[in-house]
């Protein structure tokens, strides 16, 4: 949802228009818009926070074999498909991949901020 590239001239019209003197991005979401954000901010400095990194939060959950959530999705799941995913060897694969995926984006946001 964050990286598509619809939201991409909404995020330019509002970096313009307020002018930071700093840019400010809470965690991972905006990762994927960080080289563009970068050519707005026009060396303005741009903070990354990870005061949650999401890649611990997902190895925490499968170590502490806690069940997956559909979060806003859980009207539109069958509850027969989430105790699918939450069977032991698909959620715990799940959350490695996402673990994996999340700890990939986190240093790549590392290395443009």
């Amino acid at each position: 949802m964050f990286s598509s590239r619809r939201y991409a001239g909404a995020l330019a019209q509002a970096i313009k228009a307020s002018a930071p003197d700093v840019i400010y991005i809470d965690g991972i979401y905006l990762v994927d818009q960080l080289l563009y954000i970068e050519r707005l901010a026009e060396g303005r400095p741009i903070i990354v926070d990870f005061d949650d990194l999401m890649s611990r939060r997902a190895t925490a959950l499968r170590e502490a074999n806690m069940p997956l959530s559909a979060g806003y999705l859980a009207d539109f799941v069958p509850a027969s498909i989430m105790k699918l995913i939450n069977a032991r060897f698909i959620r715990d694969a799940l959350l490695r991949y996402e673990a994996s995926c999340l700890a990939r984006q986190e240093r790549e946001a590392v290395h443009v901020a």
